[in-house]
Order: structure tokens, then C-alpha cells, then sequence
């Protein structure tokens, strides 16, 4: 199977769960961005590639993946609050 197509993690016990990870990943990834279309254009891919990513019927592939979840990592870590520098104290 190509790399990124269907089926590439069937024979492992935890096949399902990067699936999962990578959906997630992408809605959530989705929803920062304003919906799928501008997603797809942030990560440099079609939006029938990302449908079928988010639908799990194809894993995303790395490159798209690594960006999304730098857009979701940015946007969780802009969320924190800000911590004030503590006074010296002498």
C-alpha cells in the first residue's frame, strides 16, 4: 500500500487509535483554521484529500500531519496564560 493510503497500520493492535489521532488532529486542526477549505489550503493539499483524511478512509501524510499539528500546538500554547516575571527579591 502507498505510503499515507488506507490500511497502512490494519496489522497493528493500535491501527485504530492513530487513525483517531490523526481525525482528531485534522477537526480539530479544522476548527482553528475556519473549516476544511482553509485548512486544506494551509497544509497544501486538496480539500477531497483532506475529506478523506478526516473521514478516515486515508491517513493524512506525514508532511500535512506535522503541519496540522503545529497549527493546533500553536494555537493550544497562544491560549495559556501569560505568566507575569516574578519581582527580584534582594
Amino acid at each position: 500500500m502507498p505510503r499515507g493510503g488506507r490500511g497502512a497500520h490494519n496489522n497493528r493492535p493500535w491501527g485504530d487509535a492513530v487513525r483517531d489521532v490523526y481525525r482528531k488532529t485534522l477537526e480539530r486542526a479544522a476548527q482553528i483554521a475556519g473549516g476544511e477549505q482553509a485548512l486544506a489550503l494551509q497544509l497544501k493539499i486538496t480539500p477531497s484529500h483532506l475529506a478523506l483524511w478526516l473521514r478516515g478512509l486515508e491517513e493524512p501524510t506525514t508532511e500535512a500531519f506535522l503541519r496540522a499539528v503545529d497549527l493546533v500546538s500553536e494555537h493550544e500554547l497562544a491560549q495559556l496564560p501569560r505568566s507575569r516575571p516574578q519581582p527580584e527579591i534582594d
